[in-house]
Order: structure tokens, then sequence, then C-alpha cells
């Protein structure tokens, strides 16, 4: 598939440059910090030269659609929704690092290169911990709470259960994904996010309003106007249908609290983020008939025991949208960006429309340009390079985005009722959807080939391009849920021989006789998991599979030097405002 080349920003420009254009959410919408509101920066655990080094291995790129191919109104409005994420931004600062937006205020104003560079580096993680060594801290010693600042940094896992427990009346509230737990008079205390974060989400919601006011499109002008409303009540019910309604608007933007991720505590609270896109509608028309066979694969599944089957269904079926990305901020571009997702993540709202299924082109080809053909070379035998090429790497993400669209309905409990596999997994539930979504893309592209759909040579190519794409994912952190959920697939490949590692030439390859069979009996132990809510079978599949393996991390020592991801350069940026 081609798309328009967006080419690397030119090595030159000074990281300070950059922070501005490149990292600065939020930094165009707000005002200077008086001397009283500045925060106390705590000193650097890392040496400058080291922080330096770690922003090295980011590739600064142009991303963005054509411009000239777009009308001044909807210059207009890309704008706007610029100026909304920008603020959302503000409030996923405050659930993540509250004291992060003014430290990195203050680091800038230093203007000093040592400085400059922190002030970056805290940007792009989105706090004073390094997203890529596993939340390392990088300033100041203290370490990251699991909870984030959803929680109480002190409180535990066992006092938030224990608190639901003995106080029954509080337990909606305390499961929401619209709250944060706060300490009040010594008791805890659930606060809604419309209260919590009320400045910033203000603002949000009345540049989208102007937004609604600048579209042509009517579906999107529904949406902006009840995602507006939405941020501002808590209730996102009627505003993830409208989303998901918006029929073929050509400009498009995810914006609100959607992930679970950043919650490693209880796996309860959802975070803020914000997707602006422009939709490749020729490219998307061509991928409209695949998810057409969700129904079929969903059939192929390995979904063993009694009843099994009913409670397990295929998503209402979307098309898969092909779009440029326009701007990112909030969770999906925190220490590392996002190709493509899925969303929304409302059970409910999933069963009754489907979900959207978008692939960001222009970051896609970026990233395989830059990270994973360089990785492929140097993990790979060379006949297995040969086969990792653009259109399998797409068709991998492809295969990845209908794995997602499989949901699990309901855990039936030995006393009646239904309840979300979430609830019951909890914190854990995050690794055994990722890892589940894994193995159900890879055996869904065999399926696929099975049906004439593919070529047989993805037969060999996608498994090939997925185990390259394990290290372009760890390297973005092994104790993060995605890269924690590729893990857990790879050592259970590697230890049935599916996957092989040659310590003779530290190559990794597939092993085309084993590799079908393994990921199908992957794929039942997943869901039997899922399905059952087992908590205890999540924890021993994650600890004794989630672990980074020796060859895996001597080749990742290996491959230290190359690029671990993309930075932005927003063009819509470079509009006036």
């Amino acid at each position: 598939m081609s798309s328009r080349r967006v080419r690397p920003v030119p090595r030159h420009v000074p990281i300070a440059v950059l922070a501005c254009l490149v990292l600065a959410g939020g930094s165009a919408v707000a005002e200077a910090p008086s001397p009283a509101e500045r925060v106390r920066v705590p000193d650097p655990t890392v040496s400058a030269g080291e922080v330096a080094k770690r922003l090295s291995r980011y590739v600064h790129v142009e991303v963005g659609p054509s411009l000239k191919k777009l009308d001044a109104r909807t210059l207009q409005l890309l704008r706007k929704l610029v100026e909304a994420s920008e603020h959302v931004e503000r409030a996923y600062w405050d659930q993540v690092s509250p004291d992060g937006f003014a430290m990195a205020e203050e680091l800038d104003a230093r203007g000093d290169t040592a400085s400059r560079d922190l002030a970056t580096f805290l940007r792009v993680n989105y706090g004073p911990w390094d997203r890529l060594a596993g939340h390392a801290p990088f300033l100041g010693p203290t370490e990251k709470p699991e909870g984030a600042s959803l929680y109480p940094h002190d409180a535990s896992r066992r006092e938030i259960e224990k608190w639901i427990a003995d106080h029954p009346a509080d337990r909606d509230a305390f499961l929401s994904p619209y709250t944060v737990v706060r300490r009040s008079n010594g008791a805890l205390a659930a606060t809604p996010y419309s209260k919590a974060f009320r400045e910033p989400l203000g603002r949000a919601a009345a540049a989208l309003r102007e937004a609604a006011g600048l579209t042509d499109c009517p579906g999107l002008a529904k949406f902006l106007a009840a995602r507006a409303d939405a941020l501002v009540t808590d209730d996102y019910s009627a505003s993830e249908m409208a989303w998901m309604d918006t029929g073929a608007c050509r400009v498009d933007a995810a914006i609100g609290p959607y992930e679970f991720y950043e919650d490693r505590l209880m796996g309860f609270k959802t975070v803020f983020s914000s997707v602006v896109t422009v939709t490749d509608e020729a490219a998307t028309a061509k991928l409209a008939k695949l998810s057409s066979y969700a129904p079929d694969l969903l059939k192929q599944l390995p979904l063993a025991g009694e009843g099994m089957a009913d409670r397990f269904e295929a998503v209402k079926p979307s098309g898969i949208t092909v779009a440029d990305e326009v701007f990112a901020a909030g969770d999906a571009r925190a220490g590392f960006q996002i190709r493509a997702y899925i969303l929304p993540n409302d059970e409910k709202v999933r069963v009754a429309r489907g979900t959207k299924h978008v692939i960001l082109r222009n970051v896609v080809e970026q990233r395989f340009n830059y990270l994973l053909k360089p990785i492929a070379k140097a993990v790979l035998p060379d006949d297995h390079v040969e086969q990792v090429d653009f259109g399998s790497y797409f068709d991998t993400l492809l295969m990845w985005q209908l794995a997602h669209g499989f949901a699990p309905k309901s855990v039936v409990l030995p006393g009646g009722g239904r309840v979300p596999p979430r609830v019951l997994l909890r914190q854990r539930y995050g690794i055994i959807e990722a890892a589940r979504a894994e193995a159900i893309s890879l055996l869904n592209g065999f399926l696929l080939v099975d049906k004439g759909v593919f070529h047989t040579d993805r037969e060999r190519s996608i498994p090939v391009t997925w185990l390259a794409s394990l290290f372009e994912s760890i390297r973005a952190g092994t104790a993060e849920t995605h890269g924690i959920a590729k893990l857990v697939v790879y050592n259970k490949l590697a230890e049935a021989d599916a996957f092989r590692y040659d310590p003779a030439t530290r190559r990794f390859s597939v092993n085309p006789e084993r590799i079908r069979p393994v990921v199908r009996e992957l794929v039942g132990v997943l869901l039997s998991i899922e399905l059952n809510g087992d908590y205890d079978a999540a924890g021993r599949l994650i600890v004794d599979y989630g672990l980074v393996p020796a060859e895996v991390r001597g080749k990742l020592d290996e491959i230290a030097g190359l690029p671990v991801d993309i930075l932005p350069h927003y063009t819509v940026r470079a509009l006036p405002r």
C-alpha cells in the first residue's frame, strides 16, 4: 500500500525547538506559571549525558496529512480539535504526574541544554519515569505508583478491595472508570473526573462545542457536542454511541478517557487521550470486505467446554479505517506512539454498535521504515528477513484489529449472575486481553490463508513479521501491558518449539511445522482464563511466561543502539491560529 512519505525532521534541529514543536502538548494553550505556582524540580537520578543518549534513540519525523489537499474550513476544524486535545492532555498529566507539566515548564525556563533535554524527556514520558525502562525514575528518586495518580500514592490493592467490601454503597463509584480515589478525613472517597479535572475538561468541552460548529458532517457535529457534555457530566455512554454513528466523515477524533493500562493497581480506571485523524477514503475502501469474515473466524476459535461459545461473540462487524494521524495527545503517545486503535471499550456500546478499527497509516509506515526494518535485519536469519515487508507488517496489524473484534460477554458466577471478565481478573485483565488478541491475530492470519483471502506466502511471512515486531514492542517497555502480553505469547510458543533461537548465529526463527497447532492451543488457554474469570490462572501465566528470557535479553542488549520509536513533529502545528 502506498502513502505519502513523511520525511524525517532534520537532525540538526535543536532538541529545545523540537520540545516546543513536537512535545509541548498543552503549551500552546497554557499560561506561563507564576513564581508562586512553580514546583520544585528534584535532582536528576541519571546524568545529562545519559538523558541525551536516551533522547537520541528517537527518530524525529513529520506526521500529518497533506494539508494542501484540505480546504480552509477543514483546517479550522483540525486546529480546534487540536486545541481540545491539548486541554484533555492536561487532564492526563494530572492523572499520571500532577507536577510533571509544571516541572517541564520550569526546566525549559532555565535555558541550559541539560535542563531542556530533561524537559523534553519529561514530555516524552508524561512524568519523571522512563516508560521504556520499566518506569525507572530519572528525575528524583520516587518510584512510580502502581495506580499512577488515580489513587492515593500509599494505597494498596488490599486496602482498596477491603474498602469496597466494607462499604458496599461505594462499590459502583470505586469501580467506575471515570472516578479517582482520594483520602478525605482519614477515609477513602471517589471523585468524578469532571470534578477532579474540572478546569482542563471544561476548556476541552468548550473547544469541542466550537469544533462542532465548524464541521459539515452532521454525525461528527453530534458526537463532538455529546462528548463535550460527557466531559463535564461523566456520562459517556451517549457520546460513545454517537461516535459510532458519525458515518463517513473524513475528519474524526477519538478524544476522552479510554484505556485502563495506566491503572496497574486495580485495572478499573481509564485515562485521557486524543487522536485526531483524516481518513484515506481510497485505502479504506480496499479493506471494506475484511471485517465480513469475522463471524466465520469466530466459529473457528477453540472454545472448549459446555456453554463457552454462548458467552463469546463477535462485536458487531465494523469496517477497518485507514487514516493519517493529524495529532495525538495523552495516553495515545505516552512513551511510544500507537499505530492503531480499536475503540470504544464500553462493552455495551461495542455489542450494540460495534467498534471503530482505525489504522494510523502514516505512523505505521514510519515505524516500519525506521524501527522494524533495522530490527528484522538484526534478529532474524537472512531467509526470514526477506519475508518482512510492509505488506506483511500491515497485514499483521490488520489481523490484530480483527482479533480485538471478538469480545467475551461475561463470566457466570458460582452463585448465579454474570459479570464482565475485567471485574474478576482486575489488574491482570489488560495483559490477558492483550495476549489473547496477539494469539488470535496469528490464528486469524492462518485461517484467512485457508480461505484464500491472503496469498499462501502469508502463512510464513505473518508469524515471521510478528517475531520481528516482538522486539519492536518490548523495546517500548517490558513492564508495560502490551510488552508483557507479547512476552507471554513468545515464551509459550518458544517453549513448544514454534519459535527457535540459534545461539551460534544469535538469530530467531519460526518453525513452520509447529506454529499453527501451538498458536491454536495458546488461544484456547487464554480464552479459558478470560471466560472463567480465573484470576489465579492469569497470575500463574503472567508470572511464568511474562518475563524476558535470556536469549531475548541478550538480543535487546545487542540492538540497544537502534531507534526505539519515532517522535512526531505534527505539521498541523505549523498552521496559523
